[in-house]
């Protein structure tokens, strides 16, 4: 072990290259065949069961299913803001 047995409050951070994200439009027509990677659910991945781009060209379809503080099948649609 370096410098003892008790984690560092700081250390050196590597050098690596910058890699900034592409800016993203902050509005979104929905007139891609996939969701942008911005976009997530709470807990099961997009399937066109519960929400589709393609059925309602235009528009992001989702279908109700549990209530939000269900365990098992709620359906959102969340953008991630960070």
């Amino acid at each position: 072990v370096v410098g003892g047995t008790t984690p560092r409050v700081e250390i050196q951070a590597p050098k690596l290259a910058a890699h900034p994200w592409p800016v993203e439009a902050s509005r979104d027509d929905f007139d891609q065949t996939q969701f942008a990677p911005k976009y997530q659910s709470l807990k099961d991945p997009f399937e066109e069961s519960w929400i589709s781009l393609s059925k309602r060209p235009g528009y992001a379809r989702l279908v109700g299913r549990d209530y939000l503080y269900s365990r098992y099948n709620q359906s959102l649609l969340a953008q991630r803001l960070t």
